[in-house]
């Protein structure tokens, strides 16, 4: 699973996403579990050496600084490595911990779904018809997880 950065300003949001083929239902885990993302923060704050207390978050090394190769650090994100800094995620990290989810039925129903996407298809896009088209999975425009802060 990977996460990436998307939109600007209000519109600025976190995409979720599978890099491998079948797994372990991670994504709709997220979803469906309402502890699960406040296990995933609670296992982030570990990893970025913070301990959660009923007083707070404590800093279990002090010295590590904004980050570093046994938290955040890899090689694979070495591009990013002057924007990691553990402590701009621990607040964030510390209400997650705290949160549940809750899946909200909203508006639409598959067939209103379907029709509402044939409205926004580019004509001259073989590949949105044929994806709209086919019998494939709608996004859940009908569920939204909550509980985040």
């Amino acid at each position: 699973m990977a996460a990436e950065s998307i939109g600007q300003g209000s519109h600025r949001a976190l995409l979720f996403y599978k890099t491998a083929e079948g797994g372990a239902g991670v994504l709709q885990r997220l979803v469906e579990e309402p502890e699960a993302m406040a296990e995933v923060a609670r296992a982030a704050l570990e990893i970025c050496h913070f301990q959660l207390l009923e007083a707070g978050i404590q800093d279990l090394r002090p010295k590590c600084g904004a980050a570093c190769y046994e938290g955040l650090l890899s090689y694979a994100n070495q591009r990013e490595v002057l924007q990691l800094d553990r402590h701009q995620i621990r607040n964030l990290l510390g209400k997650l911990a705290h949160s549940r989810t809750e899946l909200r039925r909203l508006g639409r129903s598959r067939q209103e779904q379907l029709e509402w996407l044939r409205q926004l298809i580019d004509p001259r896009s073989h590949l949105e018809r044929r994806g709209v088209a086919g019998r494939r999975r709608l996004p859940p425009s009908q569920r939204r997880p909550e509980g985040h802060p």
